[in-house]
């Protein structure tokens, strides 16, 4: 059964943000050859801000406490649990021939 692809975006910052332009590039399903996703290409200027985004965000994370980290782990741990099936619906869809 063919489900129409998604369309994906980079996640900067905690906003959703879009590639250089209209190109976007096809993610098949392996198994099927079908098209799952859709991604944005992004240039050079969205790379380097996702990556200084990623700098800024270690060096705040990297200074907190054993205990903090754990507790925001334990929160992501809830949120899996949360959308989990979901999440695995998804991740069915990419490995496998599909839901």
């Amino acid at each position: 059964m063919a489900i129409a692809p998604q369309t994906l975006r980079n996640l900067i910052d905690g906003d959703p943000v879009e590639g250089d332009g209209e190109e976007r590039i096809a993610v098949l399903n392996p198994a099927t050859g079908e098209q799952s996703w859709s991604a944005p290409v992004s240039d050079a200027d969205v790379v380097d801000r996702a990556v200084k985004a990623a700098r800024r965000a270690f060096a705040g994370w990297s200074a907190r406490t054993t205990a903090e980290r754990a507790q925001a782990l334990l929160a992501l741990a809830d949120m899996l649990e949360l959308h989990g099936e979901e999440i695995a619906r998804k991740l069915k869809l990419l490995a496998t021939e599909g839901v």
